[in-house]
């Protein structure tokens, strides 16, 4: 691990703090203004135990691997169906109606997307996240034409499913979600720092509103596996898009953070930002301190997890204690 590498590793923590923590709190305060209908996520701890779930992530695996298409020839059966927010219109496009869809990230714009996005023209204008990458290529160059098309198939779906919803998302995005008209919404606070400590973020954001508190893992994927394993209390849980790196041909200026990396120090030994890696079977992938960061975090759950968690990407580099690598057809078949 090169040094600039591990230069940034060490201050993941503190650059989130520093992006999001002014929001988190102004964001859950407005929620209760806007007159949305949030209910306690703890609720879903009443319904008990779910025998088999299926986590549908956003990494580039569900479609360089095919794991989207096995995913609809295999349809819907007796199994809970929870994607991430940025999945979601790629299952509608198949015919698959997730059960639940979480969403976690307090950006004012960029969320809006996976929902549709009535104002796309505005955001586009300074900001081309989508547009220079996107792990789930259903977003690149949308144009107006694409974006109308998702807003209605979110529209039309929406009230079949359950979301489950930070507390802290942009005002901006609670607003396209009462337009959605959800079966419900399912809030929680994400765990940002220790409730006990002085002055701690959670325990303000927990006082503001009375909703749970979960550890998010600092991502949505991370999020949607702590809802599956602790509130739905699953017995047997499946995951596919759970990449957390890039395939070896995907260019460095089309990774999620390759603008801040360049801004932090130019682009010239931009190379020495990203860890190269083999996959459990071989293959080669790569990280940015982020994606690190993150699989760090999540295989750190993980280990300490009762149950384990079946990876079905055959791809990435989500894999040792407690991941057991699988394929849909014999997670489901089992």
């Amino acid at each position: 691990m090169h040094k600039a590498f591990s230069s940034v590793l060490s201050k993941i923590d503190k650059i989130g703090w520093e992006k999001h923590s002014k929001n988190l709190l102004s964001n859950s305060k407005k929620l209760l203004l806007n007159g949305t209908n949030i209910k306690n996520l703890a609720l879903l701890k009443e319904i008990g135990t779910s025998k088999k779930a299926l986590i549908v992530s956003a990494g580039p695996s569900l479609i360089r691997e095919g794991t989207l298409e096995s995913l609809r020839n295999i349809g819907r059966k007796d199994y809970i169906l929870v994607c991430v927010d940025a999945t979601l219109v790629s299952l509608l496009k198949i015919g698959l109606i997730p059960d639940y869809c979480v969403t976690l990230d307090p950006h004012v714009s960029r969320p809006l997307r996976w929902f549709g996005d009535p104002n796309i023209e505005n955001h586009q204008v300074d900001d081309q996240y989508f547009n220079r990458q996107d792990l789930n290529m259903d977003f690149r160059n949308s144009d107006r034409c694409e974006n109308d098309k998702n807003i209605k198939l979110v529209n039309k779906h929406g009230p079949e499913i359950d979301l489950v919803a930070s507390t802290c998302l942009a005002p901006e995005l609670y607003e396209r979600l009462n337009e959605i008209k959800f079966k419900s919404i399912y809030g929680f606070n994400p765990l940002v720092d220790d409730p006990k400590s002085k002055g701690s973020l959670t325990k303000k954001l927990f006082e503001t509103n009375n909703l749970t508190c979960i550890n998010t893992g600092g991502n949505v994927g991370t999020t949607a596996w702590i809802f599956c394993q602790h509130i739905l209390n699953v017995e047997k849980l499946g995951a596919i898009g759970f990449d957390y790196c890039y395939y070896w041909d995907t260019p460095f200026s089309e990774t999620q953070t390759y603008t801040e990396l360049c801004a932090y120090k130019g682009s010239k030994n931009i190379d020495e930002f990203f860890l190269w890696s083999e996959s459990e079977n071989g293959r080669k992938f790569y990280q940015d301190p982020t994606f690190y960061w993150y699989c760090d975090n999540f295989m750190g759950l993980l280990s300490a997890s009762p149950k384990p968690l079946f990876n079905l990407s055959n791809a990435g580099l989500l894999y040792g204690e407690n991941v057991r690598s699988s394929s849909l057809e014999e997670f489901f078949s089992g």
